[in-house]
């Protein structure tokens, strides 16, 4: 199964194109928001899009928080709702690192110790930048649903 993981920002998005079967990275980049909106349009039917998406904190926000957002309801928009799953960062950075307080770097290592390097014929080179937060959406989308199928056989 493939899964598009997608760090949306406020002028550029990041995407990750991560297949579960055997954990591979089949695309990645950082486009502006123009042509990612593009890109999704040429993708047709992808049924499992990992989204990062804004969370609350109670605290005002500037132009590019709320640039973002916009982003985010595009991508929605482009792909159609029932094709994306939209995730708060805390909730991704928690499941990959174990720690409520992780910060990026320690989603960057945990993706590195699950995965393998980032040198010339390692499976995470390059990934660069919001990459890894695309990729850290896409791992936890494929964790969410490894567990649910799991939980769902356990019951059967």
């Amino acid at each position: 199964m493939n899964i598009l993981g997608i760090d949306p920002g406020s002028d550029q998005t990041a995407f990750l194109l991560f297949n579960t079967d055997d954990e591979t990275i089949l695309k990645k980049g950082i486009l502006e928001n123009e042509e990612f909106i593009c890109f999704l349009s040429a993708l047709n039917g992808y049924h499992n899009v990992a989204v990062e998406t804004i969370q609350c904190y109670g605290m005002p926000v500037g132009k590019d928080i709320i640039d973002t957002c916009i982003m985010i309801g595009r991508i929605v928009q482009a792909l159609g709702v029932t094709y994306c799953f939209l995730y708060p960062r805390p909730k991704i950075k928690a499941s990959i690192t174990g720690m409520t307080r992780a910060k990026d770097s320690d989603v960057r290592r945990a993706l590195i110790a699950r995965f393998g390097g980032t040198k010339k014929g390692e499976p995470l080179n390059g990934v660069s930048k919001d990459m890894w937060s695309a990729l850290a959406v896409a791992v936890y989308h494929a964790d969410e649903i490894h567990y649910t199928t799991l939980k769902q056989r356990r019951s059967l």
